[in-house]
């Protein structure tokens, strides 16, 4: 899922994997005989709150990772550290040296935001029908705020404010509240091909945000700011507790809300809220229960989303599930594993993901070695007001380099071939097909496994509703 994946937190992430098993349940936590109340937590009892504190708080592991490498180093692609209040623009096109399985067809911009003190006006230009959306997403990955060309399409300003604002606003503006303090936001901005790169570029550089008291003032114009400090963390190669601890640094930056008493109680009770600044003070069972944790949450966190979480279609494809981007099923553990595969996911009524990494029915992963066919029959070819594609990626989350430059195929490629029933049928290889089925290639690499992305921005009909049931997908050789 795109996004602006960090590898960088992936493959430490993964680097700390233990051995592979299945999920250990996280059932029945908030029943546990003696969570929250006296006597003292046994370390099963400890464990076991802890465990919950891991998958609950995940996304502010990884965001406190992300932020930190954001900020403190160059970004891989825009080659500059991005700052409070500022866009970080990545204007390049893609490569097989990009990490973070990027799109073919959209530049991405970041911008974070920290409203401690004062709300952000965040503008954007008006980009004559042109696809773009900005998503406000909290750090605990969830969007709090969707403008696309559908619903701001004239573009102009809009205020972001934080939970506790009480200043005036300026009338008239449009406001987006979020409920935590600092929030990380991604610009995708539509471009057709090299051609016309440039001028997307130039849109790009369009996309402004200002503090609310410089644009009272009439400033269009902002920097940026290093804002609140930022703190790297630990890894957990050098700390058994780096990513508990930085869940403690997150809650006192930028605290999330909604979290019920019950689990807020148990999180304090954990050393995670409030407290002094080490765990060394609680009881030993608890800290031995909380390294503990810590190494089996992240295994279970890893493992999900290296399977890709959401649900089973048909024809083998997973789709995400409706509450993808905005987790308002209570279902932890995949807002957990999204976050570590994509970072953020847009709502599926912007672009639902549909992912595929193993042949469907064998279990076993795409391969290089092997010769596929994907077929669309004409009633799934996905439905969209703005655009659909195809991607192929390797195991690191990077296109493939292959001799014709092509990483994905999609319905502004040019000279594909339909068959006579409207069908569109791809040949997924590591050589060439041939004249008469080069149009419809999408290259693979000998040697390695790869999975594959279907991205369909403004869907309708299936695509939307998620009933979409994918291409078929066969082993021809």
């Amino acid at each position: 899922m795109h996004h602006e994946s960090n590898m960088l937190q992936r493959r430490a992430l993964l680097a700390a994997l233990a051995a592979s098993g299945l999920p250990v349940g996280l059932g029945g936590l908030s029943a546990c005989a003696g969570v929250g109340a006296e006597p003292p937590w046994t370390e099963p009892q400890a464990y076991e709150a802890a465990l919950e504190a891991y998958v609950y708080n995940y996304p502010l592991v990884y965001f406190a990772r992300l932020r930190a490498a954001r900020m403190l180093q160059a970004d891989p692609m825009s080659g500059a550290a991005s700052a409070w209040g500022a866009w970080s623009h990545r204007s390049t096109t893609v490569s097989p040296t990009v990490p973070g399985a990027p799109q073919t067809d959209t530049l991405y911009s970041s911008l974070w935001l920290d409203v401690r003190a004062e709300p952000m006006v965040v503008v954007v230009p008006n980009l004559a029908g042109r696809y773009w959306s900005i998503q406000f997403s909290d750090l605990m990955g969830t969007t709090f705020g969707l403008l696309n060309r559908r619903n701001f399409k004239d573009g102009g300003p809009v205020v972001v404010a934080g939970p506790d604002w009480t200043g005036a606003l300026p009338a008239g503006l449009p406001v987006l509240r979020t409920q935590m303090a600092q929030s990380f936001n991604l610009l995708r901005l539509f471009f057709a091909g090299p051609h016309d790169l440039p001028v997307a570029v130039a849109l790009q550089a369009g996309f402004q945000a200002v503090p609310l008291s410089a644009w009272q003032r009439g400033e269009r114009r902002y920097a940026g700011s290093s804002g609140s400090a930022v703190v790297r963390p630990a890894l957990p190669k050098d700390d058994a507790l780096a990513d508990f601890k930085a869940v403690r640094q997150m809650w006192r930056d930028t605290p999330p809300a909604d979290v019920p008493a019950a689990l807020r109680q148990r999180f304090t009770r954990l050393g995670l809220i409030g407290g002094d600044a080490s765990f060394d003070t609680l009881p030993p069972e608890t800290r031995k229960a909380l390294e503990r944790a810590e190494a089996e949450g992240r295994r279970q966190v890893t493992q999900v989303s290296l399977a890709l979480p959401g649900n089973n279609t048909q024809n083998g494809w997973v789709a995400p599930r409706p509450s993808i981007g905005t987790y308002n099923d209570g279902d932890r553990m995949y807002r957990a594993s999204v976050t570590l595969a994509g970072t953020v996911a847009l709502p599926v009524t912007e672009n639902p993901y549909f992912v595929m990494q193993k042949e469907p029915g064998g279990g076993a992963l795409l391969h290089g070695d092997y010769r596929y066919e994907l077929r669309f029959a004409k009633d799934m070819i996905p439905e969209v007001d703005a655009f659909w594609s195809l991607h192929a990626y390797n195991q690191t989350y990077r296109v493939i380099p292959n001799p014709i430059n092509r990483y994905a195929l999609g319905d502004r490629s040019p000279g594909l071939v339909y068959g006579p029933d409207g069908s569109l049928t791809v040949y997924l290889q590591a050589d060439d097909p041939g004249e008469s089925r080069r149009a419809n290639w999408l290259p693979v690499k000998r040697g390695e496994a790869f999975w594959l992305i279907v991205r369909a921005y403004e869907p309708r009909g299936r695509m939307r509703d998620l009933s979409w049931e994918g291409a078929v997908v066969g082993r021809v050789g």
